[in-house]
């Protein structure tokens, strides 16, 4: 056999593990993988992706992601990075991201905590993503747990929950309130477990303290964030301020002798009027018995009532025009979420979200960090609420 001929095929095989390695499911990052295995990989000098570095660089692409406000309250223990992947095995450069409108290939932001992947959002350009790659994403993240698989989230919102037996020869009926308990139907005391929850709950968001105590802080996202926030409430303030003078001067300014009345002439002119929203509360509803508890315990039977309130009191900030940043964000009617999520590993540890050519994946734990911290603020700016309903409510 030739030198020249076992050359030829060492290059074949060479070029046939690179090409290998770029469709492997071993070029992805992978929920819980070491910040520095994933960096190994990314940063490969054969089919590597290119970084984005610069700070300007990194607030566009935090913008245009779907969950760009959680930057705003991040911890300050997290790290987040961005890359580009061409969509072909070969090394990424930066001038590949020159023109922004012109992408083809992959973008994906990485977040770490504890130096380990807690966040990983992949975004298809150019081509849009193939059910193919979506299921090697998916199967590369399942594949880091032994025996885990997907599953699809079935979550519907419960209405009422309540249980019927039979004890005696005689009926009863418990209904389960909001905390779980068991309580006689008809008898609770609690207004609030029969007025409708809303469906858009949010909380205003500021970066923690914590965040706000870092060295690099004025170099950090959430800082760059707040000062264009800033810029624009200034703006609309400013904005606020002119169209009220101006309203201001019309009010004070000479009538016009085009729309003078002449003496005893009696035209009623009608002020402005704001009617009342029509739009009233509905509710789709639907009513079934859980027959698995029936079978089990053939004394009693579950009921439960599943709806999809259709809501508005609560919903929306109270509008103000003001100079200091107000954002909100809306906490996800899923419970135990600061996301939303469409599935589910079945040992819990990971979740996915879909979007338009791109996927999320999270860690189940952060996940549930980001959502306690949400109901905290949410705990704190109720309990401001009622002492607002306080002050509005006091001459009636």
């Amino acid at each position: 056999m030739s030198r020249t001929f076992l050359s030829s095929l060492f290059f074949r095989a060479t070029a046939f593990l690179v090409a290998a390695a770029a469709v492997s499911p071993a070029i992805y990052a992978k929920i819980g993988e070491p910040k520095n295995a994933i960096e190994s990989r990314l940063n490969s000098k054969v089919n590597g992706a290119y970084q984005y570095v610069s700070i300007e660089d990194r607030m566009r692409e935090v913008l245009e992601l779907p969950y760009k406000k959680m930057f705003i309250i991040f911890p300050s223990d997290i790290q987040s990075s961005f890359y580009f992947k061409r969509a072909e095995a070969t090394q990424s450069v930066n001038a590949d991201t020159i023109q922004q409108h012109d992408l083809f290939g992959w973008e994906l932001n990485l977040i770490t905590q504890d130096n380990k992947s807690v966040l990983e959002f992949y975004r298809r350009h150019g081509d849009p993503m193939t059910i193919e790659e979506l299921k090697g994403l998916m199967n590369s993240v399942a594949s880091m747990r032994e025996g885990a698989y997907w599953k699809k989230n079935e979550y519907v919102p419960v209405s009422q929950q309540w249980e019927v037996g039979v004890h005696n020869g005689k009926i009863i009926q418990m209904i389960r309130d909001k905390s779980g308990k068991l309580i006689p139907a008809g008898e609770s005391k609690d207004l609030d477990e029969i007025l409708p929850t809303s469906n858009t709950r949010f909380v205003y968001i500021d970066v923690p303290p914590a965040v706000q105590s870092l060295v690099n802080y004025n170099q950090s996202i959430p800082f760059k964030y707040m000062e264009l926030e800033q810029r624009a409430a200034y703006e609309r303030y400013r904005n606020y301020v002119e169209k009220q003078s101006a309203y201001s001067a019309a009010k004070t300014a000479a009538p016009s002798k085009r729309n003078s009345s002449k003496k005893g002439d009696q035209k009623v002119t009608v002020k402005r009027v704001n009617p009342a929203d029509a739009y009233t509360f509905r509710s789709l509803e639907t009513t079934f018995c859980d027959i698995e508890t029936s079978l089990k315990d053939g004394n009693k039977l579950s009921i439960i009532r599943y709806s999809l309130p259709d809501i508005l009191f609560g919903g929306k900030p109270i509008a103000k025009v003001e100079k200091e940043v107000r954002m909100t964000e809306n906490i996800p009617q899923q419970p135990d979420t600061a996301f939303g999520y469409d599935y589910e590993l079945s040992d819990g540890s990971v979740r996915a979200k879909l979007f338009r050519n791109a996927v999320l994946f999270i860690d189940t734990g952060f996940d549930r960090q980001m959502r306690n911290y949400m109901e905290s603020l949410y705990k704190e700016q109720q309990a401001e609420r009622e002492q607002e309903a306080k002050a509005s409510l006091n001459l009636f």
